[in-house]
């Protein structure tokens, strides 16, 4: 019984062995300009100190800039780690990489299902080792622990080894968490309720009985149940926050431009996950990209084709979400949740190709893989030298001591506008509305209209060209502008009405 244990468990010490590097690489002291990342953090803080949720500092004018709120699941996870470190950057980038490290240790329990233990394992490299996971682990982001609990979610609600009823309540509870930790997770429980639906219709066609489907049932009341107790209950959302905003984005409208486009940029979100290569050998990239796409297309077909389940459900339903998405501001990170599947479908791909060549399958594996993990590793060189850099964002001097001006010399309820209105928030102690550079430059009457509408007393202008010159727009005549400071990269105007 011993070696049996022992030859189950190795793998994944080894596994362990290989995702240590993950604690000392990207582990950085400064984030780069991204508001969604300040968002979470003071969420969490609010929750720390017990403020309500609608005090993020962001006033909430329409769904285009941002809602007010996120959903309550990450901000949660966040406050333990806020509550002992306080805003400590490192800390928060090593809480994301134990989420990505878990996430490899059930990816291989996933891969192992379907796949020998050298396949796996090389897939749950390729993971987490690609650049953009790479780089997705230094942002405070929901993105790798939604993925954490969206696997999670999946080896539990497919287990048939554990007795049904224990098991279709972790699958709500799972599931409640992944829908709080981001809204797209309500795919989940809509291939849920298709899956059993579908069960439901097979076995009805066995044997003519009708049987009342219990234990969907109960996952989406356990569901329903915490989604409700983190967002509801104990945690109150502001209007225009969780799902009330996406209601408010999504539209069918332009639906005839925005599928294309966005079936289009997928393709692209997903190539550029092996866009690595060194500076003497470029085409290593696009041999990998084309290989890899490729394959993924061929194997989700075949799978499709040959016996659609849960998995397949699950993938099509959030990439359908991604082709009506009407902004295009996702990028990869968007992709990365269900980044794993595609290498799922890429092996079936694969498998299904005969190759007249006299070699172990496993030592075919292993080759391939290293091809397509060696170029990732170059890249990872360039990462690790440049880690101690300060990204070039909120931490960096000039950003610093604009919000440190701010806090000295503008009222405590003055109302500002700027590019990143929740990093200014949490920064600097100051509401704001956002604006976009499109309305610094082009829609001069509508950006005067929402500035009175809100009462902006002040306007923080980042420069991303160190001491440009003032901005042709500072001279609209129904703005009565006053610079009142400056550094190398902002400058703050007060508004006298």
């Amino acid at each position: 019984m011993k070696n049996i244990a022992a030859k189950k468990y190795f793998p994944y010490i080894i596994l362990s062995l290989l995702c240590l590097p993950l604690f000392f690489i990207n582990i950085r002291n400064s984030l780069g300009w991204d508001g969604d990342q300040e968002q979470y953090i003071h969420q969490a803080l609010n929750i720390v100190k017990g403020i309500p949720q609608s005090e993020t500092g962001f006033i909430y004018e329409k769904p285009g800039y941002g809602p007010p709120a996120c959903l309550m699941g990450f901000p949660l996870m966040l406050a333990p780690v806020y509550y002992f470190w306080g805003y400590n950057i490192p800390v928060f980038c090593l809480f994301i990489t134990a989420a990505l490290f878990l996430l490899c240790i059930a990816l291989f329990a996933f891969f192992r299902r379907y796949f020998s233990v050298t396949v796996s394992m090389l897939l749950v490299l390729l993971v987490a080792y690609n650049p953009e996971t790479i780089t997705m682990k230094m942002q405070v982001m929901s993105d790798i622990p939604f993925a954490l609990l969206l696997v999670l979610f999946m080896l539990v609600y497919s287990n048939t080894q554990t007795p049904k009823h224990s098991n279709t309540i972790l699958s709500g509870v799972l599931l409640g968490m992944l829908i709080s930790v981001r809204g797209i997770g309500i795919v989940v429980a809509a291939a849920v309720i298709f899956n059993e639906l579908l069960e439901t219709i097979r076995r009805y066609k066995e044997n003519k009985l009708l049987i009342i489907n219990y234990q969907l049932l109960i996952t989406l009341f356990a569901a329903s149940l915490v989604y409700a107790l983190l967002n509801v209950i104990l945690f109150h959302l502001p209007t225009g926050g969780g799902f009330s905003y996406y209601r408010q984005v999504f539209g069918i409208e332009n639906l005839i431009h925005i599928v294309p486009r966005n079936i289009t940029y997928c393709f692209l979100m997903f190539r550029n996950y092996f866009a690595v290569c060194t500076a003497k050998l470029p085409f290593i990239a696009s041999i990998i990209q084309s290989v890899m796409l490729t394959f993924s297309l061929v194997g989700f077909i075949i799978k499709c084709i040959k016996k659609t389940d849960f998995i397949d459900l699950v993938v099509i339903f959030y990439m359908l979400i991604l082709f009506i998405y009407p902004f295009m501001l996702f990028n990869e990170r968007f992709i990365f949740p269900v980044f794993p599947f595609f290498l799922y479908y890429f092996v079936i791909g694969l498998r299904s190709v005969k190759f007249n060549i006299a070699i172990d399958k496993n030592v075919a594996a292993l080759l391939f893989g290293l091809f397509v993990l060696l170029p990732c590793f170059s890249n990872l060189l360039n990462v690790v030298k440049t880690q101690n850099e300060t990204l070039d964002g909120p931490q960096e001097p000039a950003s610093l001591a604009a919000f440190e001006y701010i806090k000295q010399h503008t009222p405590a309820d003055a109302v500002f506008a700027s590019e990143g209105p929740r990093i200014l928030a949490l920064y600097a102690g100051r509401k704001g509305i956002r604006i976009t550079n499109d309305e610094l430059t082009r829609n001069a009457a509508q950006l005067v209209t929402r500035l009175k509408a809100t009462r902006v007393n002040y306007m923080l202008i980042y420069n991303k060209i160190p001491n440009a010159p003032p901005d042709n727009y500072l001279a609209i005549k129904p703005l009565n502008l006053q610079l009142v400071w400056n550094n190398a990269k902002f400058r703050l105007y007060e508004l006298r009405w």
